[in-house]
């Protein structure tokens, strides 16, 4: 995808660009298994980022945080569809102490 630069009567909205970005990535790194929330996160910030007057470069700086946003996502480190419950993980017990004399090298 191109980057945006919204100066051209014909180029998209930056809803519409983010809309492509995003699902090219997706499809890229993902192989399309970006949820829709995480999806709708990405857009977001990739938007907000796109106008941020103060940056040199703000659709390198949205493409950038598109990408870190993306490979931090559950979808990314996995092969299979992430199914969000909502339900907390429970907390494994900890470990009980072996009463054995204990040495670190570091």
């Amino acid at each position: 995808s191109r980057p945006y630069v919204g100066t051209s009567a014909t180029e998209s909205s930056p809803a519409d660009h983010a809309e492509d970005v995003v699902s090219e990535l997706s499809t890229i790194l993902t192989s399309g298994r970006l949820g829709i929330e995480n999806k709708q996160i990405i857009k977001d910030a990739y938007i907000d980022e796109l106008n941020d007057t103060a940056a040199t470069d703000p659709s390198e700086n949205a493409l950038r945080l598109a990408l870190q946003l993306i490979l931090t996502s559950p979808e990314f480190h996995t092969t299979n569809l992430v199914a969000k419950t909502g339900a907390l993980r429970t907390q494994p017990d900890p470990p009980q102490a072996s009463g054995a004399p204990y040495k670190a090298i570091v």
